[in-house]
């Protein structure tokens, strides 16, 4: 999806990296010079330090006069404290099978920082390009601000390039003021989400084998439109600002409050087609590591009953 949205469906003289600018067009350099060029678009996700870096970049951003020391200080401290998170989480479920832990974000943000640490610690990328991969729960007072400010941002740019492809394609203009008409930007809207779940069933499938476009991961993402719709029109009225934070004021904590239970209530609901669809697998109850983990604790318990034993005689 990231590479078809950039090969095919964008200008490549239009990518403009702000510190680094190219002299002339890219298309006109050499093939050696195009194909690193494309190596960097393609790996640069989220487009940091690019014109086309999206708007609203999850989390802490480190300041470009950040050090390469502390940076890597910093970072492997998080790695740190992830891994303990997911042992913990992991040691938890071995003594008391009942209990549920979610380590998945800290697995995912692992990855993230891992990646990040090699390239600043080598020398081929410098701190202030590596933001956070997530935003805090905290700023997720809406559903609108949980998919542009706390949730990760890798596909943002693929997917809004995609709806607005399609929206071209289906002959939706703007309106005469130049902003986009209400038709425009309910298609879009959908369209984001729409490639989005077709980004994500492919996993699904390669889980239960099972490819549905009326439950499972699609239809949850199709239902986002419909939360995003609502606070569109209903935030602006209640607090003054848009479900993205938008406005001359930001919400006070006990409507921020009724916010968070707001989204807690909508992601119960829309999550449990995709929980449906995951539970038969027993993908949510079982772990490779976890079942590691066990079958370790499981052996030291009989060697240290076996040698309690062997004292005892």
């Amino acid at each position: 999806m990231m590479h078809f949205a950039n090969i095919l469906l964008t200008d490549p003289d239009s990518f403009v990296d702000l510190s680094h600018p190219e002299a002339g067009k890219i298309t006109e350099k050499s093939w050696w010079r195009r194909a690193l060029w494309t190596l960097t678009i393609n790996l640069n996700i989220r487009g940091i330090g690019w014109k086309h870096e999206i708007r609203h970049l999850a989390g802490r951003r480190y300041p470009v006069s950040t050090t390469r020391g502390t940076f890597v200080r910093r970072t492997t401290q998080c790695i740190l404290c992830n891994v303990f998170i997911i042992c913990a989480g992991l040691a938890a479920i071995i003594i008391n099978p009942a209990l549920t832990t979610n380590t998945l974000r800290c697995a995912m943000d692992n990855i993230y920082l891992i990646v990040a640490l090699c390239a600043v610690a080598g020398g081929f990328s410098t701190p202030d390009k590596w933001p956070d991969m997530t935003g805090s729960v905290l700023d997720a007072w809406s559903v609108g601000r949980f998919w542009s400010v706390t949730w990760h941002q890798m596909l943002r740019r693929s997917l809004t390039v995609c709806a607005t492809s399609l929206t071209s394609l289906l002959g939706i203009n703007r309106s005469p003021t130049g902003k986009r008409s209400l038709a425009e930007a309910v298609t879009w809207l959908w369209a984001v989400f729409f490639f989005s779940g077709l980004v994500h069933i492919g996993g699904e499938y390669m889980a239960t084998r099972q490819l549905l476009l009326n439950g499972g991961i699609f239809k949850f993402f199709m239902l986002q439109p419909v939360a995003l719709i609502l606070e569109r029109i209903l935030l602006p009225h209640i607090i003054g600002v848009t479900s993205t934070g938008k406005g001359s004021h930001s919400p006070p904590i006990l409507l921020r409050i009724v916010g968070y239970c707001w989204v807690v209530l909508w992601f119960t609901w829309s999550f449990v087609h995709v929980i449906d669809v995951y539970l038969p697998t027993g993908i949510l109850t079982t772990n490779p590591l976890q079942d590691l983990l066990k079958i370790r604790f499981e052996v030291q318990l009989i060697s240290l009953h076996d040698m309690i034993g062997g004292v005892g005689n």
